[in-house]
């Protein structure tokens, strides 16, 4: 310092608290140079003891206000809102000067007084937040906040009042005072213990008071402690008190118990001399004398084995079995070769070998029962020939366009709407999921078959139909299969054959032929009872009560067919015809409701009258001209379409052709905390016009696609797409897609570039398309990129803050750039290009 300064007896270091986006923070004390000042920071919400993060001096400057009076600090970006920022001065204790061969003036020393001052200020700081030391009193807290970088230990030990003692805290950084429960005791509070009741200063204990009733468990893994409550199994055992609270849980064999398993349960075993000197009523045992399980009835031991009922029981070949095998009582049953002996008799009447075994059943009667299998060869021959598939509620009239997949050999083979997209309707009738149709009309014929409706498709998407499950190998489609339809405008009630022999699906024909036609069926003659009609002669709805149809009386030669109102046949009319041949005759209706014909004369013009008859002048009315010839005729507008023919239509002889290319689309952002993102507009296509004049019959072209916008992330818009006439090779390329924005750890508002707009070649003019917008930051305000602009107009509207990226406004206009501080948003698309033909004669 080269003057005397008067220095307060202020510590060197001051603690803010930042607010939004706050840059500056003044501290009213004074500093030697910028150099000596030390800056840390740290974010909000981290405890005030933790670990201070010194910032890097690139990301703000010092100055000095009123001298060295103040020291002012400056952040290049503004602190988040609530962050901990402290400035200490950090003087070095150097010696200035030599106080040797120099001149000595007062200024020197005063200027060396005063960096002593400094460093006498910054060492009683250091002092008092470093040096171990005791609390001198409970009320006055001893500043602790300084970097732990500058710590060498515990700096203060607090002082103790009753019942407390030195302990470390949970982070092991500090000395604290640690208060001795009231109970008793020092126990650490991060230790696990079993205690009646909650208690605070034991935070990770278990108190027995908050778990539910029952037996306590220990978890091994975790030391934590549950209950469990012993509970039985039905029909098995039952658990007396289970949870132990009212005395010992009991354990008992349930009531009519089932045991479980599947090997079996041994008796008591022993012999006759062994059994119970006083048993009792139904008590059960395994007798080893007589190799029989028996139970005391009461009065008596019973084997279950020869029980006095039955001793011996024997079969008959081929009549009746005895199984006797490791059961005590016998089972009889039918022989598995049954030879009854007598006469067996169906109905009391008919004898066994009357059943009758005749394909015909010629024989069958009454008396006379067919077996099963003569019943199989009667129907199977009566069918032969028709195999009856399960019916369909509709099917088709004409070829459908279509994409075929023919799945694993015809298993899961597919058609899949390729046409216009809309709902799939077959003969008037709409199938929804599920229901079965039959595709008889394809070109292809191999792709005929039934089929099951699996998406019925709508505006949007394609409908897709998948091959029924009963009709997609060849074992299942045969010649012969019969397919009834349900419904359908047309074909309602119709049966269809397939006549083909199928070995590979996917490959063979499938043909389907008419077999029985739909209902309302039609009426021979018109249903009017006639055997035959006259020659040429009409029918028309009858006028009698029954409704038959009637034959309209044939009129003169030269005649006309006219309406004779309601309730009456029509008949025939004379009227004026013209002459033979005569292609310049007009005819017209007359007030007389007849036809009127006139005739014109050579180079006239038919001219109408309101109300009246047109006539055929050779002059003109006042204010009429005649058509001229040349100039613009029509003009035709093309928005989509690859590789398409352009026809010029007859009598067009020059056209004029406008091109623009495809829209780029905006870039997407990749949204994070504390992070304001904008991407940059997609640019427009270029522009070009053409004036052909002896125009060609046919032109190829390609209407440039829309640059798709940025998926949400940090990606770029899709650049547009080329537009192309090949009159003189004339083309318009896409504009580029705008830049993506990635998430940052700050809100440092990095622009993000638009995209160029597209150019254009080989018209008669040629113009680049707009370029789309950088994204820009206003007052802290984020704008995205706005899209270019093309001939036909505006691009994508820009966002201002956050906001999912605006579709392009016009024909080849580029899309916006999004915005976000929190989420991915997509940027927005661009628009296809355009072709405009002006024709002219």
């Amino acid at each position: 310092m080269s003057t005397a300064v008067t220095i307060n007896d202020v510590a060197p270091k001051t603690q803010f608290t930042a607010t939004n986006l706050q840059t500056v923070f003044s501290c009213n004390w004074t500093a030697n140079a910028t150099t000596d000042i030390l800056v840390y920071a740290r974010a909000t919400g981290v405890e005030a003891n933790d670990l201070l993060q010194l910032i890097s001096t690139v990301d703000y400057s010092v100055t000095f206000i009123g001298g060295t009076e103040t020291v002012r600090v400056t952040f290049a970006v503004g602190r988040t809102t609530g962050d901990i920022v402290t400035v200490v001065r950090n003087t070095p204790a150097d010696r200035t000067n030599l106080y040797v061969n120099t001149n000595f003036t007062p200024s020197m020393l005063n200027n060396d007084f005063g960096i002593q001052t400094l460093v006498a200020q910054q060492n009683k700081l250091y002092d008092v937040n470093i040096a171990p030391r005791y609390q001198v009193s409970a009320t006055i807290a001893l500043p602790q906040d300084i970097p732990n970088s500058q710590k060498t230990g515990d700096t203060v030990l607090p002082i103790l009042v009753a019942n407390q003692i030195w302990a470390k805290n949970n982070a092991n950084d500090a000395i604290i005072a640690y208060d001795v429960p009231a109970s008793g005791g020092v126990a650490p509070k991060l230790a696990k213990y079993l205690v009646q009741t909650a208690d605070a200063e034991l935070p990770n204990s278990q108190a027995m008071g908050a778990l539910a009733s029952g037996l306590v468990v220990n978890t091994t893994t975790t030391g934590v402690q549950l209950t469990r409550v012993l509970t039985g199994t039905a029909n098995q055992t039952t658990i007396t008190n289970g949870s132990g609270i009212s005395g010992n849980p009991t354990v008992a064999i349930a009531a009519n118990p089932i045991i479980p398993g599947t090997e079996g349960i041994a008796l008591p075993a022993g012999t006759t001399a062994e059994r119970s000197v006083v048993p009792i009523n139904g008590e059960f045992r395994y007798n080893t004398s007589t190799t029989f399980i028996e139970y005391y009835n009461g009065s008596v031991w019973i084997g279950l084995g020869d029980g006095g009922v039955v001793d011996s029981i024997t079969g008959t070949a081929n009549q009746i079995n005895v199984d006797l095998t490791n059961i005590a009582i016998p089972i009889l049953s039918l022989s598995s070769t049954l030879n009854l002996p007598g006469t067996f008799s169906i109905q009391g009447t008919t004898a066994v070998s009357a059943i009758i075994n005749d394909s015909t059943l010629a024989t069958a009667s009454a008396t006379n029962v067919s077996t099963a299998a003569a019943m199989k060869a009667y129907i199977d021959a009566v069918a032969t020939g028709l195999n009856i598939q399960g019916s369909c509620v509709a099917g088709s009239t004409t070829a459908l366009t279509v994409t075929y997949d023919n799945g694993a050999s015809g298993v899961g083979a597919t058609l899949t709407n390729a046409g216009v997209q809309a709902a799939i309707s077959l003969d008037g009738v709409s199938p929804t999921a599920g229901q079965r149709v039959l595709i008889k009309n394809q070109a292809s014929t191999f792709q005929n078959g039934i089929y099951t409706t699996t998406t019925v498709g709508s505006g949007a998407t394609n409908w897709v139909l998948t091959r029924a499950t009963d009709f997609d190998t060849p074992a299942e489609i045969q010649p012969g299969d019969l397919v009834i339809l349900t419904g359908g405008t047309t074909q309602a009630t119709s049966s269809w054959i397939q006549a083909e022999t199928v070995v590979t699906v996917g490959t063979d024909a499938i043909t389907f032929i008419l077999f029985t036609v739909g209902f309302p069926v039609g009426v021979a003659n018109g249903g009017t009872g006639l055997t035959s009609l006259a020659t040429f002669r009409l029918l028309a709805g009858g006028t009698t009560s029954t409704g038959a149809m009637q034959q309209v009386v044939d009129g003169v030669a030269g005649t006309l067919l006219r309406s004779a109102g309601a309730g009456a046949l029509a008949t025939y009319t004379t009227t004026t015809y013209p002459a033979t041949n005569d292609l310049n005759t007009i005819m017209f209706a007359s007030t007389a409701n007849v036809l009127g014909v006139i005739t014109p004369a050579n180079s006239s013009i038919l001219i109408t009258s309101a109300g009246g008859v047109p006539s055929w002048q050779t002059t003109l009315p006042a204010g009429l001209t005649y058509p001229g010839s040349g100039g613009l005729k029509s003009f035709q507008v093309f928005t989509s379409g690859a590789a398409l023919t352009y026809t010029k239509p007859a009598n067009i002889t020059s056209i004029l052709v406008e091109v623009v290319g495809g829209g780029g689309g905006g870039g997407g952002v990749a949204g994070a905390a504390a992070s304001l993102q904008m991407g940059g507009g997609g640019g427009s296509g270029g522009y070009t016009r053409l004036w052909v004049p002896s125009a060609a019959a046919t032109y190829t072209y390609t209407v440039g696609a829309a640059g798709a916008g940025g998926a949400s992330g940090n990606n770029p818009g899709t650049s547009g797409s080329t537009t192309t006439f090949s009159a003189s090779s004339l083309q318009a390329t896409g504009g580029s897609g705008g830049t993506g924005s990635a998430a940052v750890s700050n809100a440092s508002g990095a622009s993000r570039a638009g995209g160029a707009g597209g150019s254009a070649s080989n018209g008669n003019l040629n113009s680049a398309g707009g370029a789309g917008q950088a994204s820009f930051f206003l007052s802290g305000i984020g704008h995205s990129g706005g899209g270019g602009n093309s001939i036909y107009g505006g691009g994508g509207m820009s966002a201002t803050g956050t906001g999912a990226g605006a579709a392009a406004l016009n024909y080849g206009s580029g899309g916006a750039g999004a915005g976000s501080t929190t989420t991915n948003l997509a940027g927005g698309s661009g628009s296809a290009g355009l072709i405009v033909v002006w024709e002219f004669a």
